[in-house]
């Protein structure tokens, strides 16, 4: 598959009308060929999602994109420079989240961190298969070093860590399906 994209106005000029005159074509720039990515790394990959960054120096410019192997519900996600339409190897400065059941997403305007849920000792999973931390990832920093946000407990589900539109980061932690819970007591 490809991604891609246009303008508003190259959208909606393309778009069918009720007249008789054809439309102009919409006009697509590729940002990314997944299906030659995928011949090139003799894998099957399946989109996940991508988050361009919206504001900041690189806005429109830079992306987080996940891929899956095969339909995974495990993916790969990579900083993609959408001028170059290249990814960013993480020895050049780029953010990778290698094969992951965890998040990956912006922390910040500018694109210089991420954060990110993942196994970070070896022993961070929940028993469902997903990352029971959370953290905050400065470019350049390894993930040893990244400040932790939230630690779920050993029975719950998952954690994980999002940035939304208007700047606020959300820490949170999910608990185990199975899980029963005892209101606080009172605070005196």
């Amino acid at each position: 598959g490809l991604w891609r994209r246009t303008t508003w106005e190259s959208y909606v000029q393309g778009a069918p009308g009720r007249s008789d005159r054809t439309p102009p074509a919409t006009q697509w720039e590729e940002l990314a060929d997944l299906d030659a990515l995928a011949a090139e790394k003799g894998v099957d990959l399946s989109w996940a999602g991508a988050q361009v960054l919206s504001t900041g120096p690189h806005a429109g410019r830079r992306a987080l994109i996940s891929l899956a192997d095969g339909g995974s519900d495990a993916s790969t996600t990579q900083e993609y420079d959408l001028d170059k339409r290249r990814f960013i190897s993480p020895r050049d400065g780029g953010f990778c989240q290698m094969l992951s059941k965890g998040t990956m997403s912006w922390a910040d305007d500018v694109g210089e961190s991420v954060l990110i849920s993942d196994d970070f000792t070896g022993t961070g999973m929940s028993r469902a298969g997903l990352p029971r931390q959370a953290r905050r990832l400065k470019r350049g920093q390894h993930l040893k070093d990244a400040e932790v946000l939230v630690t779920a407990a050993s029975d719950a589900l998952a954690a994980f860590a999002v940035r939304d539109p208007w700047g606020r980061t959300w820490v949170s932690t999910v608990p185990y399906f199975g899980a029963t819970s005892k209101p606080s007591p009172p605070r005196p």
